[in-house]
């Protein structure tokens, strides 16, 4: 059910079963330990992403695009290295940051669309 090491999650359709055992174990280590929303924030930041409690932040991720954007942008912004990084287009250093020293290639993703959209 968990996994001491970065990735090694297995398929996507397993994670919600699995989410489901955790959370008969222990509620709030599990939502806490859950990544939500199409950017992938740990429950266990909600403060950094803008709620007072795992719980709130779990529930507006669940609602709408527009809570899960609001999070990712409290989220960056209370986080000096992602902003600066953001900022001066440093997309390694945010990848690196965001999605650990393992990111795979997401600067690259980032670069990319960020330049085809000037």
């Amino acid at each position: 059910m968990s996994n001491p090491d970065s990735g090694g999650y297995g398929p996507t359709s397993e994670q919600y079963s699995k989410l489901l055992r955790a959370y008969a174990l222990d509620k709030k280590s599990a939502l806490k330990s859950a990544s939500w929303g199409k950017f992938q924030i740990l429950a266990s930041n909600h403060v950094a992403a803008g709620y007072v409690s795992h719980e709130d932040f779990v529930f507006a991720i669940s609602k709408s695009e527009k809570s899960q954007l609001k999070a990712f942008v409290s989220f960056i912004e209370a986080d000096s290295v992602l902003l600066n990084s953001l900022r001066s287009k440093d997309w390694l250093s945010f990848a690196k940051r965001y999605n650990g020293k393992h990111q795979k290639g997401y600067n690259l993703i980032m670069e990319k669309n960020y330049n085809a959209s000037l």
